[in-house]
């Protein structure tokens, strides 16, 4: 089975970027950002026994996913003809996914992804990324939610009424998926921020970002 075939499969589409829930013009950082912060939901090490399994096959797919996208001739390829190589090396051959997210991914301790969530919670850098989600996300308060750094449930009125704001500017386009979201789609929301946890939520994401600044170099 072909690399977009497994992530139809795994992922539910075939469509690389959406894998790694960047957009299609997205630059090389926002590749690279967006790889780190879903191989941190499903890395190995980071689940129950019972799942190991299943999220050691997505971390290999998500490996060759971002080994794609981050070759600049394979994503042009892909870009253009909507194909990957798959007799390509990184594809057809064994390689040891977790010793490249290792070479890519300097460790970041926990005091490092606490000192910047009490710098960035409230910041101008916090209020630009709010409304750029409501724009990527055309005001779909599911997606919003999942991608705004260390946002818990209980603070969804708050990141409503920024973009609530913003809209009264007219520095945002009012959106209905925003302004009328369903109940039973907000109830839903909130159910699964409870069970995926709202502490494993924010370190994840804030050790994403905090990582990508750090290693604004790389």
């Amino acid at each position: 089975m072909g690399l977009l075939e497994l992530c139809e499969e795994v992922f539910g589409t075939a469509d690389l970027y959406q894998v790694l829930g960047v957009r299609r013009e997205a630059s090389d950082g926002e590749v690279r950002r967006g790889y780190h912060k879903v191989s941190l939901q499903v890395h190995p090490d980071r689940v129950g026994e019972g799942d190991k399994e299943d999220a050691t096959r997505r971390f290999q797919i998500l490996g060759k996913v971002y080994s794609v996208l981050s070759d600049k001739d394979q994503r042009a390829v892909y870009d253009e003809q909507g194909t990957v190589d798959e007799d390509s090396d990184v594809l057809s051959q064994d390689q040891d996914w977790e010793a490249y997210w290792r070479l890519l991914f300097k460790k970041i301790s926990l005091e490092d992804i606490q000192a910047f969530e009490k710098t960035y919670k409230g910041s101008e850098e916090e209020l630009a990324d709010i409304k750029q989600a409501y724009l990527d996300f055309k005001g779909d308060m599911d997606q919003i939610m999942e991608s705004v750094l260390c946002v818990q449930y209980t603070e969804e009125p708050r990141i409503r009424n920024i973009i609530q704001q913003a809209i009264d500017a007219r520095e945002v386009p009012s959106y209905n998926a925003f302004v009328k979201e369903a109940k039973q789609k907000m109830n839903a929301r909130k159910r699964r921020q409870i069970q995926m946890g709202n502490t494993q939520k924010c370190l994840l994401e804030s050790e994403d970002l905090l990582l990508d600044v750090c290693n604004a170099a790389f």
